[in-house]
């Protein structure tokens, strides 16, 4: 379809690392990587490197995030992007992302797979433009009072598509 873009990440196709207590993962080949956590009562993020879709209209992302909740509470989740535009040398693990998105997602009765989608406006995704390179970071905001769930938060996969 013509300036439709979409990326998929499923967590199987992860292999995880720790860096500073922090997990990270990366793109590899399939059934590399077990299921990543988010704990409660702290801040946890992944990072997944990728490149924009020629397709990308630059007019911001649609980015769902899949995963398992726990039976009752409600899990904080953040995205925000990062552009690797010319010249980008710093690619520490906290600087140059744009402003996170965040979004609530609320554990079903009995806990199971559910989804939460954010809409990322074009200059919160850090002004990316197609072709170009990126991290997006996902995260457990589990320190904010709006993350009332005490239990871990099961992240399974993202997609990522055009904001219409």
């Amino acid at each position: 379809m013509p300036g439709f873009m979409v990326e998929k990440f499923l967590v199987q196709h992860a292999h995880p690392t720790t860096v500073f207590g922090v997990a990270v993962a990366g793109r590899v080949d399939l059934n590399l990587g077990p299921t990543n956590f988010f704990p409660d009562a702290q801040d946890t993020y992944l990072w997944f490197p990728g490149v924009v879709s020629r397709a990308y209209n630059s007019s911001g992302l649609s980015v769902t995030i899949h995963g398992n909740c726990p039976a009752s509470g409600n899990v904080l989740l953040e995205v925000a992007y990062e552009r690797h535009q010319d010249g980008v040398t710093d690619l520490s693990l906290t600087t140059n992302f744009g402003p996170g998105t965040t979004a609530v997602l609320s554990a079903p009765s009995g806990g199971f797979a559910r989804s939460v989608t954010f809409s990322v406006t074009a200059a919160d995704a850090d002004n990316i433009a197609a072709g170009e390179t990126y991290r997006l970071r996902i995260g457990r905001l589990g320190t904010n009072g709006s993350d009332t769930d005490t239990g871990l938060f099961e992240f399974l996969g993202y997609q990522a598509t055009n904001l219409s």
